[in-house]
Formats: structure tokens, C-alpha cells, sequence
């Protein structure tokens, strides 16, 4: 069997996630060179993880980070050390190909703790803010629906926004359509509001993601122009979701209120990483 259909065993055993987004996962996102999978003296797979690469916007530079994800180990092998073998070799691999941060996202607030213990610390935050489901999300401008959301002009415009943030795990085009196929897997919904020009026609000025989780509209991220273009895209999720409370998980630069909250961690493995990018 091979290094893909093994960890993808692994995944079914380990993971709740249904069965056609695992599919998608392993056709769309998995890359064989950044899974790590480690056996027992039987050579029986019994951990695995997924060290992905990226690039980061950190203070005028694109440094190159790690992002950890999918670590599990088979049920019957837990509690004897292989994930923490597994953790030592993916820090060991990512310092050795000079990423500056290894980075990764906790499934639970338990694993905070367990993940300090390889020098992790919350690094990444989010800003929680939520709306009862009378808000409006009233703007001042003239905004419509951009019907094409996997065109040129809206790969374009998320890879504008995305680098006017300060410090943010960049993402490839692969990656942002990969974004989008796993929101359709969750049945949720991806908007895109553009603004008329005079001069340059209609202007694409804001994007979000939602998706009804646990009776609330998840929106796992807004990207625009401005706060009111920001604004038109919840608007426009409001109309798809209808008397549904909101729980919008936005930048901690976002000046729309709300409260920080712990999102991600990183460990610094190489102060010098380099800067040569990935495929």
C-alpha cells in the first residue's frame, strides 16, 4: 500500500470527517512530499501528520512557514510516544529546509497544552464577533454580487487582500481553490461583492466564507477594501442564511469590535529562514 493510502487509512480511523471530504482532500490537497509517516519496529503505519509549506507576509518580507495538520495515530497505538517521535521529525524537517515558523491550528483546547511541550506558543489570534440574527449589516456604498467566483478577477482579488494584511500565512492559487472545494463539501457558501466604476467598470472590494455550524452562521473570514465593503459581504451571506445568529471569526486588525481570541501556534526553527518560496 502506499504512503497516500496508508495516511489516508489512518485519517478514516482517527477522524470524523465525512467520507467525501476525506476524498477531496487526498485527490485535491494532499502532496506526498509534505506527509510524514512513521512505523513501528514491525513497520506496521501507526502515526501520521501532513507539513505543509507556505509562505508568510512578516514585516515586508515572505519568509517560508510550516503548517502542521491531520496529526493521528491509530487508536490501538496511543499513548506510546509516536506522536511525539512524529512531532520531533516534522520540527527537525522544517528547520532543515529553512522554514522560519512551524505553525499549526489545535483541534481542541486540550492540545494547547500538549503542543506546548515542543516550545509552541499562541501566536495567531482571531477576533471573535457576534450578531444576533436581526443584524442587517447596513453599508453606506452600492454593492452587487460578483457572479464568477472562481474567475482570473477573483483569484486576483484575494491575492490582493490577502497580501495587505501585515503578518498572514499567504496562500498559493491551488490553496484558494482548495479553500473553496472543502467550503462546498460543508455545504457552505463563498460571496464576492463588487462595487461600479466610472473609470474601471465593476471592481471586485470584498469576499467571505460561511457555513451553518451548531445553529450560527460560521464566517471564517471577510476580506475587503474597507469596513463597509467588509460589511456588504456579511450582508450578502445574511441573505443566504436568514434568521441565523452569526459568529464571524475575523483578522485581529478588524475594526469592527469583538475580542481576540487564541486561533493558532507557532515554534521558531530557523531565525534565517530563507525566502525561496515553494512550488
Amino acid at each position: 500500500m502506499s504512503k497516500r493510502d496508508e495516511i489516508k487509512k489512518i485519517w478514516l480511523e482517527c477522524f470524523q470527517d465525512p467520507r467525501p471530504y476525506v476524498d477531496m482532500y487526498f485527490d485535491q490537497v494532499y502532496r506526498d512530499d509534505e506527509a510524514l509517516l512513521l512505523c513501528d519496529q514491525s513497520d506496521a503505519p501507526v502515526s501520521s501528520l501532513m507539513l505543509q509549506r507556505y509562505l508568510m507576509s512578516f514585516h515586508g518580507s515572505e519568509p517560508s512557514v510550516s503548517y502542521i495538520a491531520g496529526a493521528a495515530t491509530r487508536r490501538a497505538r496511543r499513548g506510546q510516544g509516536f506522536m511525539s517521535r512524529l512531532m520531533q521529525m516534522a520540527l527537525e524537517e522544517s528547520a532543515s529546509r529553512g522554514d522560519m515558523l512551524c505553525t499549526l491550528i489545535p483541534a481542541s483546547e486540550a492540545l494547547y497544552f500538549f503542543y506546548r511541550r515542543y516550545g509552541f506558543s499562541t501566536v495567531f489570534f482571531t477576533k471573535e464577533q457576534r450578531f444576533t440574527a436581526f443584524h442587517s449589516f447596513p453599508v453606506s456604498g452600492e454593492y452587487h454580487l460578483f457572479p464568477e467566483e472562481t474567475s482570473d478577477e477573483v483569484w486576483c482579488a484575494f491575492d490582493r487582500f490577502q497580501h495587505q494584511r501585515k503578518c498572514y500565512v499567504l496562500h498559493s492559487r491551488r490553496d484558494f481553490y482548495n479553500i473553496l472545494s472543502d467550503l462546498k463539501s460543508d455545504g457552505g457558501n463563498f460571496v464576492v461583492m463588487a462595487r461600479d466604476d466610472e473609470d474601471r467598470g465593476s471592481q471586485i472590494v470584498s469576499m467571505a466564507w460561511g457555513v451553518v455550524s451548531d445553529g450560527l452562521l460560521l464566517v471564517k473570514d471577510v476580506m475587503g477594501e474597507d469596513s463597509d465593503s467588509r460589511a456588504a459581504a456579511l450582508r450578502q451571506l445574511r441573505c443566504l442564511y436568514t434568521d441565523t445568529p452569526v459568529l464571524l471569526l475575523g483578522h485581529p486588525d478588524d475594526s469592527m469590535g469583538g475580542r481576540l481570541m487564541p486561533r493558532g501556534m507557532g515554534r521558531l526553527v530557523n531565525a534565517f529562514g530563507e525566502q525561496d518560496g515553494r512550488d
